[in-house]
């Protein structure tokens, strides 16, 4: 089980980036990551959602059009979290 969302990322200048849910702050480290890859991270529990709803929808388990769409909608905000852009 990992730590509820939704993650963001913060910018903390020389200090780098950190990830954050309101509760908990954790601080990366390493030099390294960029900007990508905080809100790569961040985006870790939408995108797991994301996934999750899209595998139970084409498992064919409420495969209809709704169900269908909602997919499509929640991993396109995922993706579009990841890449920083929401």
């Amino acid at each position: 089980m990992h730590t509820s969302g939704p993650w963001r990322a913060i910018y903390r200048g020389a200090g780098g980036w950190a990830i954050s849910n309101g509760t908990w702050t954790e601080y990366l480290r390493d030099a390294r990551l960029t900007k990508h890859d905080a809100h790569l991270i961040a985006a870790a529990p939408d995108l797991l959602t994301a996934l999750e709803l899209a595998q139970t929808v084409l498992r064919g388990h409420e495969l209809n059009k709704t169900t269908l769409q909602q997919a499509l909608e929640q991993a396109a905000n995922a993706v579009a979290r990841a890449k920083g852009e929401s």
